[in-house]
């Protein structure tokens, strides 16, 4: 066991001591960055182990061929450190080769060896903004996604590595591309102008379910026009809408009580309704008196909540119709529509207590009195009034 140890120790001396003979005599870069896969690359720096120039020397040693599809200035730091600045932050898509040239030596003359090839890559086309924006908890069945990218990209590569995760549906779901018409018409109607951003617009091969998870996968291996992929997936997370659907909704005393017959009566739209159908929804009360509805801004041409205003007779009953065809900004069918005409009801007018005019004047040799209107008040403090 101890020769056996002996025996390493003096493999291990002289594997040493030819890596010291190594680094004395032939000069190396020390540090080479960036390398591998790096967003938004400006700058490349390299030291070597060895003075490469004397301080001040107006000459310029070239110690790389540079293979690289962005243009850029090489300058010397110092006697051994090397810069190369490019004209400008390096997109998505781009790869670089610095390859040291043969022959390199030092200042003092050793031929600088050891690693020869220095690569990095920006990465394959990532997506840095999504409309809806990532998160959303309102997106549509048939939702399409304006994704903007930071490289243009291989559409074949889309179809192949992109897909939807959907909550329900064990199997991934394929991705189509909006082209033509219908993306310039998308993209206008959401205030994006026709410039040099690069954008795509894709929706599901399938519909989603309503109140579901969606997980858009940006998947590895999407590419570049110039070739470069991603290395791991990008993932955004989402929330499809729920039904569309209507609510009633009054102001009650207490829950075990009718609406207020002095306050609005409202109807809700989980999602929002073109006024034109919003318009066409009435109230009707006793004696077929009809309450047309109104809308919070007149400006607006789709609403998510129509009101009744007051007054209304207590103690009486009402119908809210709602036309067959109501359709939301979907083109989706009411989803509760069986319930309607809805029948609602108004209790009776709340206690008041209640002087003319905000304020009064009482005459100092009058009578003392004011105006005053009592409705629904105990009968004992009538008296006392």
């Amino acid at each position: 066991m101890n020769s056996r140890i002996l025996f390493l120790s003096v493999i291990f001396s002289i594997f040493s001591s030819f890596n010291l003979a190594y680094s004395e005599k032939d000069a190396y870069v020390e540090i080479f960055s960036p390398q591998g896969t790096v967003k938004g690359v400006r700058q490349v720096t390299a030291r070597f182990s060895e003075q490469m120039l004397p301080f001040g020397e107006p000459r310029f040693v070239e110690p790389f061929a540079i293979n690289c599809p962005e243009k850029g200035r090489a300058r010397w730091v110092d006697g051994k450190t090397w810069s190369y600045d490019f004209d400008k932050g390096l997109p998505a898509g781009i790869r670089c080769d610095f390859i040291l040239k043969e022959g390199l030596k030092t200042l003092s003359g050793n031929e600088v060896k050891g690693q020869n090839r220095f690569s990095f890559s920006t990465g394959g086309p990532a997506i840095t903004e999504s409309y809806p924006w990532e998160g959303s908890e309102s997106v549509d069945e048939d939702q399409i996604f304006v994704l903007t990218l930071d490289a243009k990209t291989n559409e074949n590569s889309i179809l192949s590595n992109v897909f939807f995760s959907i909550q329900g549906i064990n199997e991934r779901v394929g991705v189509r591309i909006i082209k033509g018409n219908e993306r310039e018409r998308i993209l206008k109607s959401i205030g994006y102008r026709d410039d040099n951003t690069t954008r795509v617009l894709l929706q599901s091969k399938q519909r989603f379910p309503n109140n579901s998870v969606v997980r858009l996968v940006w998947g590895k291996g999407v590419m570049s026009l110039t070739g470069v992929k991603t290395t791991e997936d990008q993932v955004l997370n989402f929330k499809t809408r729920g039904p569309f659907t209507a609510t009633f909704s009054c102001e009650r005393e207490n829950p075990e009580a009718e609406c207020i017959p002095i306050l609005p009566m409202r109807l809700e739209f989980s999602s929002s309704v073109s006024w034109k159908y919003g318009s066409k929804i009435i109230l009707k009360g006793p004696d077929n008196k009809v309450y047309i509805p109104s809308k919070s801004d007149d400006n607006t041409e789709f609403v998510y909540l129509i009101t009744f205003k007051p007054p209304f007779p207590e103690k009486a009953s009402f119908n809210i119709e709602i036309p067959k065809d109501v359709k939301d900004d979907a083109g989706r069918s009411l989803a509760n529509i069986d319930k309607f005409p809805l029948k609602v009801m108004t209790d009776v007018y709340p206690p008041l207590a209640k002087f003319a005019a905000r304020f009064g004047i009482i005459e100092l040799k009058g009578d003392g009195t004011l105006p005053l209107t009592l409705r629904n008040i105990d009968l004992k403090l009538r008296h006392k009034c």
